[in-house]
């Protein structure tokens, strides 16, 4: 049985963009494997090293606090899988009740999202998940109708499914790079009863099923950075008076992002911020 080491932590969502980025470098000079996992309020931090770890090194490499706790022990190999089971307790956002399988009973108007985020970071409790759900929920509750909707990041499928539930006579995309990820997509959505999805596997807007398309509504909930590349993209599958929902945006990137959703001929409507994690709602001008 292979022998690893376990260095386990929880941090606040917030540090979470520059945490992964610092996690992805850290990757090229240390022997690891990490992963993050939602559980409430807070994330939960594995990283898997194949001998014991320097703990003041990697809280160096990591830009974590000294007053984070970080405990280390030994680690079998054939546990790797226990890791994926954080126990998500069901909450609400607008109409919408998030839980691990099986969901508790609905109220009335309520819209059930059973979500196993297995590998893919998409349970719901993350700040820029909960708030493309407030955005969208608000969307709807102004009237807004989409006939066709896009998940572009789609991590779970958590916002994807979201929309077919509500919206069940539109077509609805999910795309997302990471294969395996996309395994527990689609599983989410086979259990959420959704056929209408169909889950692809693709980099940004390339794909051809998405390529020469537009939507009436498009999410994005990707890594700030990300949206710099995918911005023009975004605009080009929106239809012209259609929405989208950018998020997982830190405050300091706001004012580029901001020129840059002028510069591609969309406006902003709406902003919300949660625990220092940014969401806009845009719409595409009508060129006539």
């Amino acid at each position: 049985m292979t022998q690893l080491w376990r260095l386990n932590a929880h941090v606040d969502f917030g540090i979470l963009g520059e945490l992964a980025d610092r996690l992805a470098v850290l990757e090229t000079s240390m022997p690891l494997d990490w992963s993050l996992y939602d559980e409430g309020d807070i994330a939960r931090l594995d990283v898997l090293f194949d001998i014991e770890p320097d703990v003041d090194a990697f809280r160096s490499g990591a830009g974590l606090p000294a007053s984070l706790i970080i405990d280390v022990s030994p680690f079998a190999e054939a546990d790797r899988h226990l890791l994926q089971q954080p126990g998500l307790r069901a909450f609400k956002t607008g109409r919408f009740v998030l839980s691990a399988p099986p969901l508790p009973e609905l109220k009335p108007g309520e819209v059930g999202l059973e979500i196993d985020a297995g590998e893919a970071f998409g349970s719901g409790h993350h700040p820029s998940t909960r708030a493309c759900l407030q955005a969208f929920d608000a969307l709807l509750s102004a009237g807004s109708k989409p006939t066709s909707v896009l998940d572009m990041g789609c991590g779970s499928a958590i916002l994807a499914i979201a929309a077919a539930k509500t919206l069940p006579g539109a077509p609805v995309i999910a795309v997302d790079s990471d294969a395996a990820t996309l395994d527990d997509a689609r599983a989410n959505c086979q259990r959420g009863g959704v056929s209408h999805i169909t889950c692809l596997h693709g980099e940004g807007y390339a794909h051809d099923q998405v390529k020469d398309r537009a939507f009436d509504l498009v999410f994005v909930n990707v890594y700030g950075p990300h949206h710099l590349h995918l911005m023009p993209g975004t605009s080009r599958a929106l239809t012209p008076g259609g929405h989208a929902i950018l998020s997982g945006l830190q405050p300091v990137e706001e004012a580029r992002i901001n020129a840059l959703i002028e510069e591609c001929g969309l406006c902003l409507l709406s902003r919300i911020e949660i625990d220092h994690w940014v969401t806009l709602v845009v719409t595409k001008r009508d060129p006539s």
